[in-house]
């Protein structure tokens, strides 16, 4: 929440590599730090790698966070061979079946799940693997048990939603930084072509009108000048009128 706070107020300034990178990295790093001293290296890598996702969305130079992952990834190396059982997961990962009933047990098994699912899965709730085979099968292993109930198609919905997931939220962000630069146009249009109106001039002077209403009112019209929904000219002929 810290880097998005940071992040969102410092939209302009997104090409300086102090505000884009080293602020926001401080901001994560020390929980980053705390995780791995429990210790948390997967924590803290997940925190890495969204606050990467979050520099991105807000419009980061990518040569800055190229050179910045290029940085810090022989320092997450580091870390990782600094823990014996670390090492281990990384070689069980690589070659599971080296030690199948040891290091390598859990993708071992996560493995035959997939196998037993094939093309359309065994059918919801018959999959046999969770039945204490395969550990953890309700968070870190989930979707095996989802390939050995719906199969291949089902796994491939599965990613297609986070694929869709993913692409909306990059939307969205987007949209919303576009929605910032029009209300920074609206407030410059309102100052310079809504803000010597008479007729709003009159109101605010007489006192007929609510002030917090016409001053939420006049920034919406001048966001809707800004985005071209008006013309300046017929948006102060009508108001005049009113």
């Amino acid at each position: 929440l810290g880097v998005s706070r940071w992040l969102a107020a410092n939209q302009d300034r997104m090409q300086d590599y102090r505000v884009s990178m080293l602020v926001p990295a401080l901001l994560a790093g020390l929980p980053a730090f705390a995780l791995l001293q429990q210790p948390d290296y997967g924590g803290a890598m997940l925190i890495a790698m969204f606050t990467g996702v979050l520099i991105f969305a807000a419009g980061a130079r990518l040569d800055h966070l190229a050179c910045t992952a290029a940085a810090m990834a022989p320092l997450a190396i580091a870390a990782m061979f600094l823990r014996e059982y670390r090492v281990a997961r990384l070689v069980a990962f690589l070659d599971p079946w080296a030690d199948p009933q040891g290091g390598g047990y859990q993708l071992v098994q996560s493995q035959l799940a997939f196998g037993a699912g094939g093309w359309l899965g065994a059918g919801f709730g018959a999959g046999q693997q969770k039945l204490f085979f395969l550990p953890e099968a309700h968070n870190d292993f989930i979707l095996s048990v989802v390939g050995e109930e719906v199969g291949l198609l089902g796994v491939a919905a599965v990613l297609v939603g986070f694929a869709v997931l993913t692409l909306s939220s990059l939307g969205i962000a987007q949209r919303s930084q576009e929605l910032a630069v029009d209300y920074a146009r609206s407030r410059k249009v309102f100052g310079k072509t809504l803000g010597d109106n008479q007729a709003i001039q009159w109101m605010l002077t007489d006192n007929q009108y609510d002030i917090e209403s016409i001053r939420l009112n006049t920034y919406y019209a001048a966001w809707m000048v800004a985005r071209g929904g008006y013309s300046a000219s017929r948006l102060q002929a009508a108001m005049v009128k009113a």
